[in-house]
């Protein structure tokens, strides 16, 4: 998954396997992954059409990892 990496400041591959969802305190979905280059955190925030599925998952109390 290419995602901006602020280190390199260019989009990069992430690691397979490390992307997570997490709620932040507002209710927004953020996706977190690691750069494949450098190792440092990547973070971007969840469109409404990609968070409509795991939304549902939320409320529950269930998250994805």
């Amino acid at each position: 998954m290419l995602l901006f990496c602020v280190r390199e400041k260019k989009q990069t591959e992430s690691v397979t396997g490390s992307e997570k969802y997490e709620k932040t305190k507002y209710g927004r979905l953020m996706l977190k992954t690691i750069c494949a280059s450098c190792g440092i955190t990547k973070s971007k925030f969840v469109e409404l059409a990609e968070q409509s599925n795991l939304f549902v998952l939320f409320k529950k109390k269930i998250y994805k990892t």
